[in-house]
């Protein structure tokens, strides 16, 4: 009770402490919101280890497919801060497998799978990633996904193929930074 009285008066640091208490007690009514809010703590202070094994405990605590949920959302998002790519992208696929995953989060979930693969320059399965995105809600996701494959095509000296993709860019803008580069290229 105390880390809740701490919490919702916005003293976060202070009800650390209490959550991780709860949490490191056997499994019971409280363990699943003490998880949640202390890896929601933990990663609002950077600390994303911390974070990282309090989402990891929510997703196998969790009675609820919504607790597993988010915290195969923080368990992701914990790897993509940490830099660690590969576990990033198994966190990912662990989300997507997610019966309940939302779209906007299958969306998040494939980008960061994509830019960890680009950034291995593993480009052809970047490209796969990022044609999974390019009818994306979200403008700025389907903007980069389709700036990426054209650099992708202007990389390998595939010329005329890159200039059809920025054309495409020009022709339907769903991102102004996107488009902005997708010029420059």
């Amino acid at each position: 009770y105390a880390a809740d009285a701490y919490f919702t008066t916005g003293q976060s640091a202070q009800a650390l402490p209490h959550y991780q208490a709860v949490a490191a007690a056997p499994n019971n009514k409280f363990t699943e919101r003490a998880l949640t809010n202390a890896a929601g703590i933990a990663f609002g202070q950077e600390n994303y280890t911390l974070a990282l094994d309090f989402n990891q405990r929510l997703v196998a605590a969790s009675e609820s497919s919504t607790g597993r949920l988010q915290g195969r959302v923080g368990v992701m998002r914990c790897w993509q801060r940490l830099g660690d790519l590969d576990k990033l992208c198994a966190a990912a696929d662990s989300l997507l497998a997610e019966q309940k995953v939302t779209p906007d989060l299958a969306d998040e979930a494939l980008l960061n799978k994509a830019r960890s693969r680009y950034t291995q320059q593993r480009f052809a399965d970047a490209d796969v990633l990022y044609a999974r995105l390019l009818n994306s809600s979200n403008g700025e996701y389907s903007g980069e996904a389709a700036y990426c494959r054209a650099e992708i095509l202007f990389n390998k000296k595939q010329l005329k193929a890159a200039e059809a993709a920025i054309e495409n860019i020009a022709a339907n803008p769903t991102s102004a930074y996107w488009l902005a580069k997708a010029f420059i290229l």
